[in-house]
C-alpha cells in the first residue's frame, strides 16, 4: 500500500514513524519547505524543538521529499489519489494523509467550501535561558500567565536551562491574513502592546533578542476526517483551531495512533483500506465533534436572578443545568436590603460565576417621584464599581445632567468598567449623544433599522428575550442587513420566570432560536460567549477556549440543540443531564426576612377611593395600558361615578384600578391609577416585586378586593397572590426580601404555575401577569409610571393628575388613545404589541379610537 504524507510538522513526522512500522506500507513524507526548520505554536510541556527534533531524526530521510509544495489532488476512478507538486513531480497513491496544518491544502481538496480565517490574534514566541529569566524578579518557575484586555503573555520553563516567552495580541485582520508562520517580528512593536502592564511583564518582554510571529487561524468543524476512501486528515488539518484552542501537538499523536492501528486492524481482518479509514473516522470524528461542542463561558448579559423569584442558591440550581456565568443586576436587593443585600447575594458556595452590575441609583428616581426603599450613597456606588467582581455600572441615563450621576459614570470609566443602559426608541442625534455619553449597549432596539443604527455607532446590542417578550425574531428577521455587526450582538435574559427557565431554558434557548432563524451555529454561540465577554472586558479570563482561560465549559450532544449534557466550572463537573451535582448549604440570613411593612390603613377599602369632580355623573381619567411587553401606553377613559362620588372600574372596557403602596417605611403613601390589559372579571392580583423599588402592586376590580389582596400578601410575607370574594385562590411565598424564595426552585415553579392559573380563572388574559404588573412602577420608560407618590409622566419626569379636567380629555367615545407619548409626535398613536395573533384587548382600544 502506497501512502503519501503531507507536512513535516509533529503530525506528519509521527505518521511517518508509525507507518514505517507497518511492513505492508510504502510511505513518503512531503514537505513544502526546502530546508527543515522548527516552526509552529509553542507547547507548554516541552520546548517545541525538543519535541520535534527527536521525531525528525527518527524518520528515514530517504523517504523525505523537501521543497515539495502540494498544488493538486485528484481522485481516480480506481480509488487511488493523484497528487501534483509545484516542482512538477506527480504520483499516484493509495492513501493521502494530510498533516499539513491549520491551512491544509489536503483538507481544501476534500472540502472546497471549508475555509479558515484569521481569528484576530497573533502569537509571538521566543526562547531565553533560565539565567536571563532569573534577572526579572517575581517570575515563577512554572507556567505563568499575565492577562490584559487586548494582550496577554505567558512564560513556561522548558528544561535544559530554557524558558519560553509567548505573547498574544489582538491585531487587525488586514495585517495578518497572508502572513506565514515563523517570520521575524519587530521587538519594539510587540513591546508597545504591553506598555500599560506591570514592570515585571515589561521586563520579560524586553528579554528576547528575536521574536517569531504566528498569525492564528481557525475554521468550523469538519463533518468527517476522511474522504473518498483514500484521504485522511490528522492534527491541525483535522480540527482547524489554532491559537491554543485545539492542543494540536497532542491531538496529532492521538490521530496517528488511531489511524495507523485502524489500518493495521483492517489488514489483519482481510478488509479494505476503506474499512480502516471508516473505523478511524468513527473514533476521531465524535472526538472532534465533542471538542467543538465544548463551548466556553456562556457569559450572560443583563440577567435579573430575582425575577425568577428564586433564592440565590436555587437560581443557581435551576440555571447551572444550562449555563454557569452571568452578569447580574440585583436592583431588588439594593432597594430592599441596601448594601447588606448586595453582599449577601455575592456570598454563596454554589458554582455560579457572577460578575456584578452596580445599580447607578438607589432609589432610582428623585425623592419627589418616589420614596423607594433603602438608599446607597454616591460614594459607595463609586467604590463598588471599581471592585474586581464588578463588570459594569447599571442602567444609567446620560441625560440626567446631575452631578451625582456624572460622578458615578466617571468612576466607572476610570475603573475601566462599562456603563450599561437602555435607549427606548432614541434615534439620530439623541442616540448619538447617548452613545457619546459613555453608554455602550442597548437591549431595547429590535427593528432592523434601529439595530443597524446602533451597530454602526459601535454599540453592543444585547438581544432581550425574557418571560414577557422576545426580540430575537425581530432582530434576526433580516440577517443580511446586519452583516459583520453580528460580532456586536449578544443575548440577554432580561427577566425570566422559573417556569420558563424550566420549560424552555435560559441563553441556550436564544442560541437555538437564532440558529433556527438562519444564524450559523458558530455565530450564534459566539453571541452567547465571546461577544459579551469581550464587551464587558472579561475575555482575558473567559469567553473562549484559550490558554489561561477559566475551565468553565459546556459539553453538548448536538450543536444545533444547544442542550448541555455536562456543565463544568473550574474544571469540576457540576451538572450532568439537567441535574445539579452539588448541594446548597447556604443559610438565609434573618435580616432578609420579614420585609413587608404596610400601614394598616391599606387594609380598609375606602383608602383606595378616587373622587370625581363634585356633582358629575362621570369623569375622564388618565390611564395606562399593560400587556405582554410591559410598555405603558397612555390613554384616556370615561368612568362612571357611584353614589359616594367615587370613580368605579369598568370591567366591560377592561379598565381596572392599580395601586402602588409603600411597603418599606409603613407610611400612608400610595399611588392610585387605572390600567387596561389584564382582563380581570373579578377579584385582584398583587405582588411585592414592583420595578424598581419593590413596593406592593395591586390590580383589582374593586376597592374591597384590593384591600383584601393587600392584607393577604402582608400575611404571606411577600410574593404573589390571587384573590376573589374574600378568598386567597393561590399564592407564591417570596419570603426573602419579598422578591425571592427560600424554598426549592421546583416548589417555586409549582406555586407560580398554580398562581398564574388562578389569575386566569378570574379572567386574566396576560401570560405572565405578575411580572407584567411589576413594571407598572418603571418610570423611566414612556409613557406612564406609577409609584407610591402617584402617576408619573415619564417623558417630563413629573407627577400628573389621574382625574383629568374636562377640556383635556378626548371626547367622542368612552376610551381614547392619549397623545402623551413623545414618540407619536408626527403620527397617530400606534399599537406596540407582541401578541402573535393580534388578539389582545389592546387592539380593541385602537379600533375604538
Amino acid at each position: 500500500m502506497k501512502v503519501a504524507i503531507c507536512g513535516a510538522g509533529p503530525a506528519g513526522l509521527a505518521a511517518a514513524i508509525e507507518f514505517a512500522k507497518l511492513p505492508f506500507v510504502d510511505w513518503r513524507l512531503y514537505e513544502q519547505a526546502s530546508k527543515i526548520r522548527e516552526i509552529g505554536a509553542g507547547i507548554t510541556t516541552v520546548e517545541r524543538a525538543n519535541y520535534w527534533s527527536p521525531m525528525f531524526n527518527t524518520v528515514d530521510q530517504r523517504h523525505v521529499s523537501l521543497g515539495s509544495r502540494l498544488i493538486g489532488v485528484e481522485h481516480q476512478d480506481s480509488g487511488k489519489v493523484r497528487i501534483e507538486f509545484a516542482n512538477g513531480f506527480t504520483d499516484e497513491v493509495d492513501l493521502l494523509v494530510g498533516g499539513d496544518g491549520v491551512r491544509s491544502v489536503v483538507r481544501k481538496s476534500m472540502f472546497p467550501d471549508h475555509t479558515v480565517s484569521y481569528v484576530g490574534r497573533t502569537a509571538y514566541r521566543a526562547v531565553v535561558t533560565s539565567g536571563e529569566i532569573a534577572t526579572v524578579p517575581d517570575v515563577p518557575d512554572a507556567v505563568t500567565f499575565w492577562h490584559g484586555p487586548n494582550s496577554w503573555l505567558y512564560t513556561c520553563p522548558l528544561g535544559d536551562n530554557k524558558f519560553e516567552i509567548t505573547t498574544i495580541t489582538r491585531e487587525p485582520a488586514a495585517l495578518k491574513e497572508k502572513v506565514s508562520w515563523g517570520l521575524d517580528a519587530d521587538l519594539e512593536d510587540n513591546a508597545r502592546h504591553f506598555e500599560e502592564f506591570s514592570p515585571v511583564v515589561r521586563a520579560v518582554c524586553a528579554l528576547p533578542n528575536a521574536l517569531k510571529q504566528y498569525a492564528l487561524f481557525a475554521g468550523p468543524r469538519l463533518k468527517s476526517v476522511i474522504a473518498h476512501g483514500s484521504v485522511a486528515l490528522i492534527g491541525d488539518a483535522s480540527h482547524p483551531l489554532s491559537g491554543g484552542f485545539g492542543a494540536g501537538a497532542g491531538f496529532a499523536l492521538e490521530d496517528v495512533y488511531v489511524l495507523t492501528r485502524s489500518i493495521a486492524w483492517a489488514r489483519r481482518q482481510s478488509l479494505t483500506l476503506q474499512h480502516g479509514l471508516s473505523l478511524f473516522d468513527r473514533i476521531r470524528g465524535p472526538h472532534y465533534e465533542r471538542l467543538y461542542h465544548v463551548l466556553d463561558q456562556s457569559a450572560k448579559a443583563n440577567a435579573h436572578i430575582e425575577q425568577a423569584n428564586l433564592g440565590f442558591d436555587d437560581a443557581v440550581n435551576a440555571i447551572i443545568d444550562l449555563n454557569w456565568s452571568v452578569k447580574n443586576n440585583w436592583i431588588a436587593q439594593y432597594d430592599v436590603l441596601g448594601e447588606e443585600g448586595l453582599d449577601f447575594m455575592g456570598q454563596t458556595s454554589t458554582p455560579l460565576r457572577i460578575f456584578r452590575q452596580v445599580s447607578h441609583k438607589v432609589p432610582g428616581s428623585s425623592p419627589e417621584l418616589e420614596l423607594g426603599g433603602r438608599s446607597i450613597s454616591t460614594a459607595e456606588i463609586c467604590r463598588r464599581v471599581a471592585l474586581p467582581e464588578v463588570a459594569t455600572l447599571g442602567e444609567s441615563n446620560p441625560f440626567s445632567l446631575d452631578v451625582a450621576s456624572a460622578q458615578k459614570q466617571a468612576a466607572a470609566l476610570q475603573a475601566g468598567k462599562r456603563i450599561t443602559g437602555h435607549t427606548a426608541l432614541l434615534k439620530n442625534e439623541p442616540l448619538w449623544a447617548y452613545a457619546a455619553g459613555g453608554i455602550g449597549d442597548d437591549h431595547n432596539a429590535h427593528e432592523t433599522d434601529d439595530v443597524v443604527e446602533r451597530l454602526r455607532l459601535g454599540m453592543m446590542l444585547t438581544v432581550m428575550s425574557g418571560s414577557m417578550n422576545s426580540n430575537i425574531q425581530d432582530v434576526f428577521r433580516d440577517v443580511d442587513s446586519l452583516k459583520d455587526g453580528l460580532t456586536h450582538i449578544a443575548f440577554c435574559a432580561d427577566d425570566k420566570l422559573v417556569e420558563d427557565l424550566d420549560a424552555t431554558g435560559h441563553i441556550d434557548r436564544h442560541v437555538r432560536e437564532a440558529i433556527a432563524l438562519g444564524i450559523s451555529p458558530a455565530k450564534a454561540y459566539r453571541m452567547a460567549t465571546l461577544n459579551p465577554a469581550m464587551y464587558y472586558r472579561l475575555d482575558h479570563i473567559l469567553g473562549s477556549i484559550s490558554p489561561g482561560r477559566l475551565a468553565d465549559l459546556l459539553i453538548l450532544e448536538r450543536v444545533e440543540d444547544a442542550r448541555p449534557e455536562t456543565v463544568i466550572v473550574n474544571g469540576v463537573v457540576v451538572a450532568r443531564n439537567n441535574k445539579a451535582l452539588f448541594k446548597n448549604t447556604d443559610l438565609v440570613p434573618p435580616f432578609t426576612l420579614n420585609t413587608i411593612h404596610l400601614n394598616p390603613t391599606f387594609f380598609a377599602p375606602e383608602t383606595y377611593s378616587v373622587k370625581a369632580p363634585q356633582g358629575e355623573p362621570y369623569a375622564w381619567i388618565q390611564a395606562m395600558e399593560m400587556y405582554d411587553g410591559y410598555f405603558k401606553r397612555a390613554f384616556h377613559a370615561r368612568l362612571e361615578v357611584d353614589a359616594s362620588g367615587s370613580l368605579q372600574c369598568n370591567l366591560e372596557l377592561d379598565v381596572l384600578k392599580v395601586v402602588v403602596i409603600d411597603r418599606h417605611h409603613e407610611t400612608a403613601h400610595s399611588g392610585i391609577g387605572f390600567v387596561r390589559g389584564f382582563g380581570l372579571r373579578r377579584g385582584a392580583i398583587a405582588c411585592t416585586t414592583n420595578c424598581e423599588n419593590q413596593n406592593l402592586v395591586v390590580i383589582g376590580t374593586s376597592d374591597s378586593e384590593i384591600a383584601y389582596a393587600a392584607r393577604s400578601i402582608t400575611d404571606l410575607g411577600g410574593g404573589y397572590v390571587t384573590v376573589a370574594e374574600g378568598e386567597v385562590l393561590a399564592a407564591v411565598r417570596l419570603d426573602v426580601a419579598g422578591c425571592m424564595s427560600s424554598e426549592s426552585w421546583e416548589s417555586v415553579r409549582d406555586q407560580s404555575l398554580v398562581c398564574d392559573e388562578a389569575a386566569r380563572s378570574i379572567g386574566c388574559t396576560i401570560g405572565a401577569p405578575f411580572m407584567i404588573a411589576s413594571f407598572v412602577g418603571l418610570n423611566g420608560v414612556p409613557d406612564l409610571g406609577l409609584t407610591e407618590k402617584g402617576l408619573i409622566d415619564c417623558q417630563a419626569q413629573e407627577l400628573m393628575d389621574v382625574v383629568l379636567h374636562e377640556e383635556l380629555a378626548h371626547k367622542g367615545s368612552d376610551v381614547r388613545s392619549s397623545a402623551l407619548s413623545v414618540y407619536a409626535d408626527s403620527a397617530p398613536v400606534k399599537v406596540c404589541c407582541r401578541c402573535p395573533s393580534h388578539s389582545s384587548s389592546i387592539h380593541r382600544l385602537v379600533a375604538a379610537s
